[in-house]
C-alpha cells in the first residue's frame, strides 16, 4: 500500500488489527483527508463482533481453509453492503 492508494481506492481492507493501525497511520501522514475509509475487513463478518483473519502460513491446510472460507464470505456481505439493491441469485 502506498499513500497515493488512499486517494484511488473507497476502501483499504486490513485482515488483523496490527495491519489496521498500520494503514490508519500510513493514512494520517500521507493525507489525513483521503477519501479511503480504512478498515477491518472482518466488520464484514456477518456476526456481532468483527473476525481476524488470522495469518494462514502457520496453520498448515486448516489454517488457508479458513483463510478463504472467511474471505470468501467477507466479501459477499461486502458485495451485499455496496449494492443492497442487487439479488446476488442473479
Amino acid at each position: 500500500v502506498s499513500p497515493s492508494d488512499f486517494n484511488k481506492f473507497d476502501y483499504i481492507f486490513a485482515m488483523d488489527r496490527s495491519n489496521l493501525r498500520d494503514l490508519q497511520n500510513l493514512q494520517q501522514r500521507g493525507n489525513p483527508d483521503s477519501k479511503a475509509k480504512v478498515m477491518l475487513f472482518g466488520e464484514f463478518s456477518g456476526g456481532r463482533r468483527p473476525e481476524v483473519v488470522e495469518d494462514p502460513y502457520y496453520g498448515g491446510d486448516e489454517g488457508f481453509s479458513k483463510a478463504y472460507e472467511q474471505c470468501t464470505r467477507f466479501s459477499g456481505n461486502f458485495l451485499k453492503h455496496i449494492f443492497p439493491n442487487i439479488d446476488p441469485k442473479v
